[in-house]
């Protein structure tokens, strides 16, 4: 061991230094030392020998050659003890040599001991002291570095011999040896709830370590802390050498990327204290994907405080309550996501040291185990199959801070809950709860959070829960309350969110709600609130998020307060029954990013001022009386990225520049207003849409070549929209990405040119499709039969020719086919009685023949069959009414049935119109007719909009004569009623009945 020392005088340090080799010269360990201190020579080298021997005694080590460049040290040391100061720091190392086995003390020159007086020097300068790490260790790091991907570059300070100062050593400040390796990934999500990130930082990926695990990380025997968490190791499997890190406390490795059957060697890291394997973040790309056959290999880390293992797959879980027992040493258990039953022959966890215990997402069918936890304060057991309702259960866990039972099937009374009065949050959510809330709830008075929304409660709310001044946050959404909000709920004053939406309060909104100023979110939606917005709610100046939606208020929004400037982010105030024009102010709140007061009378221009509103990304103004033409302003908003300004009375020209600079645009609807879309034909706009909607609205006589520029449009609904000519032939392309396309009611001409090559058709989505009230001409193209998920299929009103084909039966999706008031012929395909999905089927007034298929009786579903003018000649199969139970509209008018009415129509009990005039039938009119009773009855209307994703586009049509004039019912189809026997021969018994 080499030693040395060096002065500061000017600034009254000196610098001990000192270097251990083995015995062929090859460093083992270094150690600098600054000290303040005026001292001399001679005392600073005989300190340095001090300290140094010091050091080696705490190592443990022996045999050893102390070397120094001081000759008066050296000779010091072989003379008597004499008294000075000099004099008793040689006693001192005297006395410290004595306990270390194996010393003697050499002289060297300057030369030999160069590494020692550079240490030293070093020490100076610097303002604490110094370690230098073992040299294996060292060059065991930089194989492990070697073996890795750092595309950021994080490990850049490692290299020179220091490597205790490298990022994420650290060493021990008596050995050198190193400790700790922390190398988790630093880009962490800034908003994180429950382990879930919402939103990565843009640098998380780029801050991933990747690669391999060198086995060189071995030699780092005294390492006692592991962390890789956050990093992305791309499918590569736990080391199994991480099971001979004999000293490990902590092992992190959570959410790195690691997958295959967790090694059963991490049984042997008897002093682990902390064991994360799971995922430390939901919604990181870099998740692991692990498994493990049972738990028994945990059951020797006796000394285990904290597990984690959330989202790893535990294929034989029968025993998993037994292996935790063995912890006796656990605080805090992460099983999320492991596929835990409670199958186990024990009844109880008798891990009382347990603190905190998450077993979300599993099947846990029972919570009977947990009555022992009575230490616990943290319990999560969302998303499991809980449906006792004996939450007594709870009873004995009195210092519990935070109940989460989210989604769960929990009955009966929250009264044994009442007891838990260390309580912070509460989280019911998505239960089955009843009843009214206890008065005795009110008495949990350390409550932050309370959310029992999606349950059954009813009646209103209790007042005493206006004693739960800590609230923060307050859900009591999705249930039926009713009558008003109590004046009680004024009380919370540090309320940053209350959401009463989606019940059945009435009345007026409370005056007192105005008392909750640090409120940065408020939702009443979805009640029965009338009257006017109070001139209260102006005192909320913290406001983010307001949302009055879905009500029955009326009146202006004038009271909305000017303090609302710079915080108002969200403001719904859509379907209510506001009226008068949008006031000036609203056009002030700069850092308004959602307006949306659809489905109002607001009427008036939008001003110029709409341009303020610079943060805006979402504009829903339709379904209003707004007039006047759209501002050039418009165009300015550059965030906006989805703008519905549908069914109002704009008018004037929409042209380029009202979209200038919307290149973030996804979404646009500006269909039903009076105002002309006014675009050159090479224009190229400066967005790339998701979603347009500009029916009736007139588009033509072209159709839009801008349409070209758009690749990622899903949705298209352009009817009505004056567009005369031929369907282009580069509209394939278009189409083939399409969800929906609606170009009805236009004036669209030629063959269905959108035949795809073999890319298209293994690519086709598309699931509506109306090309109705055209000129298209042709056939019906048998590339239809390749769009596999298509639900809505409407090509009526054209002049569309020949025989129905019969590969139509394999769109196993189609509810709707509408092939009406065309010239086709032939047969119906027997094929489409496969299309067990059907609802409604239009074949009239065509030129069809022949006889029903028989396989027709298997559209069992079917609601609507209307096969009006044509040349059917058979009689009315009674399969009709023996299978199609579900018959709402039944209308064969005009064709050449005949026969007797079959007695089985009566059992058609929802059926609402009967239309068989005009055919060969007769006989009597069975005497069970009044069986029919839907033809009294309101009932529910024929309604796709459950069933197809765009049900609600399409409006089934059904034209019926009524006293001698045909009229069409679409929208009103749901109110017709009606039995249309005309032309039939009926026998003398129906006429006399």
């Amino acid at each position: 061991m080499n030693t040395d020392a060096a002065l500061d005088a000017n600034h009254n340090v000196m610098g001990l230094g000192w270097v251990l080799r083995d015995h062929l010269g090859v460093f083992l360990a270094a150690k600098a030392i600054r000290i303040s201190g005026n001292y001399s020579v001679q005392e600073a080298e005989a300190m340095c020998v001090r300290e140094a021997m010091s050091w080696l005694h705490g190592t443990g080590m022996g045999n050893v050659d102390v070397e120094t460049d001081s000759q008066l040290v050296y000779y010091a040391l072989s003379l008597n003890p004499f008294i000075s100061a000099f004099g008793f720091l040689i006693d001192d190392v005297r006395e410290v040599a004595s306990t270390i086995e194996g010393v003697d003390f050499c002289f060297v020159n300057r030369s030999a001991n160069r590494a020692a007086h550079i240490i030293a020097r070093e020490a100076v300068s610097l303002s604490g002291c110094g370690e230098w790490c073992v040299e294996g260790e060292r060059i065991a790091l930089l194989q492990f570095k070697e073996s890795l991907i750092d595309t950021s570059n994080r490990l850049s300070s490692w290299s020179g011999l220091d490597c205790c100062e490298w990022e994420g050593i650290s060493c021990s400040t008596t050995t050198g040896h190193v400790l700790k390796l922390d190398l988790h990934n630093p880009a962490t999500p800034p908003y994180v709830i429950d382990n879930y990130s919402y939103g990565l930082p843009s640098n998380y990926s780029n801050n991933c370590l990747g690669g391999e695990i060198n086995h060189s990380l071995i030699n780092i025997t005294y390492l006692n802390y592991l962390d890789l968490s956050l990093n992305n190791f791309s499918k590569i499997r736990i080391p199994e050498f991480f099971g001979s890190f004999k000293n490990l406390r902590y092992l992190n490795i959570s959410s790195s990327g690691f997958v295959g059957n967790i090694p059963t060697h991490l049984g042997n890291l008897s002093s682990l204290e902390y064991l994360h394997l799971g995922e430390a973040l939901v919604g990181v790309p870099s998740y692991n994907d692990l498994t493990t056959d049972n738990l028994d290999w945990l059951a020797s880390l006796s000394s285990l405080k904290s597990l984690d293992m959330s989202w790893i797959s535990i294929r034989h879980s029968e025993d998993w309550l037994r292996t935790i027992n063995k912890l006796v040493s656990l605080s805090s258990l992460n099983l999320t996501g492991c596929q835990l039953n409670t199958t186990s022959p024990l009844s109880h966890v008798n891990s009382t040291s347990l603190i905190s215990l998450d077993l979300r997402e599993n099947s846990l069918d029972s919570a009977i185990f947990l009555s022992n936890l009575t230490r616990l304060e943290h319990l999560n057991l969302g998303f499991n199959s809980l449906n006792s309702s004996m939450l007594e259960i709870f009873e004995p866990l009195a210092p519990l801070k935070v109940l989460d039972l989210f989604r769960n099937a929990f009955t009966g009374t929250l009264v044994p809950l009442c007891k838990l009065h260390n309580l912070v949050f509460m989280d019911l959510n998505s239960n089955n709860f009843q009843g009214s809330i206890p008065n005795c709830l009110g008495n949990l008075t350390s409550l932050t959070s309370l959310d029992l929304r999606y349950n059954w409660f009813t009646s209103s709310i209790p007042n005493s829960l206006g004693n739960l001044t800590s609230l923060i946050s307050l859900s009591l959404s999705a249930n039926s309350f009713t009558g008003s909000i109590p004046n009680s709920l004024g009380n919370l004053t540090s309320l940053t969110s209350l959401s009463l939406s989606g019940n059945s309060f009435t009345g007026s909104i409370p005056n007192s709600l105005g008392n909750l100023t640090s409120l940065t979110s408020l939702d009443l939606s979805e009640n029965i609130f009338t009257g006017s917005i109070p001139n209260t709610i102006g005192s909320l100046c913290r406001l983010q998020v307001l949302d009055f939606s879905m009500n029955k208020l009326t009146d202006s929004i004038a009271v909305l307060p000017d303090c609302l400037l710079d915080s108002l982010k969200e403001l719904f105030l859509d379907s209510n029954n506001f009226s008068g024009q949008l006031p000036n102010q609203l056009y002030k709140y700069k850092n308004l990013e959602i307006l949306s007061v659809s489905s109002n009378s607001f009427a008036g221009p939008i001003i110029e001022s709409l341009g303020n509103l610079s943060m805006l990304r979402n504009l829903y103004i339709d379904s209003n009386k707004f007039s006047s033409s759209i501002p050039s302003s418009f165009g300015e908003l550059s965030n906006l990225r989805a703008v519905d300004i549908s069914y109002n009375s704009f008018v004037g020209v929409l042209s380029e520049f009202h979209f200038s600079k919307l290149s973030n645009l996804k979404d646009l609807y500006i269909s039903g207003n009076l105002f002309v879309f006014n675009i050159s034909s090479n224009w190229v706009p400066p967005f790339q849409l998701d979603e347009i909607a500009m029916e009736s609205v007139k588009i033509g006589p072209h159709f839009p070549h801008w349409l070209r520029t758009q690749r990622n449009v899903e949705t298209l609904f352009m009817s009505n929209a004056s567009i005369s000519s031929a369907i282009p032939d580069w509209f394939g392309k278009f189409f083939w990405n399409c969800d929906a396309l609606d170009l009805h009611e236009n004036h669209l001409s030629g063959e269905l040119p959108l035949e795809p090559h073999v890319e298209g058709y293994m690519k086709a989505k598309i699931r509506y499709l109306s090309l109705s009230t055209n000129y298209l001409s042709g056939g019906i193209p048998k590339w239809l039969c390749s769009l596999k998920y298509l639900e809505i299929l409407a090509l009526s009103t054209n002049k569309l020719y020949g025989e129905i084909p019969s590969c139509l039966g394999k769109l196993q999706s189609l509810k709707v086919l509408d092939l009406g008031k065309n010239n086709l012929s032939g047969l119906i395909p027997n094929s489409l009685g496969s299309l067990q999905e059907l609802y409604s089927l239009h074949l009239q007034n065509n030129k069809l023949e022949g006889k029903l298929p028989s396989s027709m009786q298997n559209l069992t579903s079917l609601e609507i069959l209307d096969l009006s003018e044509n040349e059917f000649m058979d009689v009315i199969p009674p399969w009709i009414g023996k299978n199609l139970l579900s018959l709402k509209y039944l209308v064969f008018y005009t064709n050449k049935f005949y026969g007797d009415i079959p007695l089985q129509l009566c059992q058609l009990h929802d059926l609402r119109l009967l239309n068989l005039a005009n055919n060969n039938i007769s006989g009597y009119i069975p005497w069970c007719i009044g069986n029919l009773t839907g033809m009294v009855s309101n009932g529910n209307p024929a309604y796709y909009g459950n069933r197809s994703a765009y049900g609600d586009n399409y409006d089934d049509e059904i034209d019926q004569v009524i006293k001698g004039l045909t009229l069409q019912y679409t929208k009103t189809l749901q109110f017709l009623r009606s039995i249309d026997l005309l032309g039939i021969t009926l026998s003398e018994r129906s006429q006399l009945r």
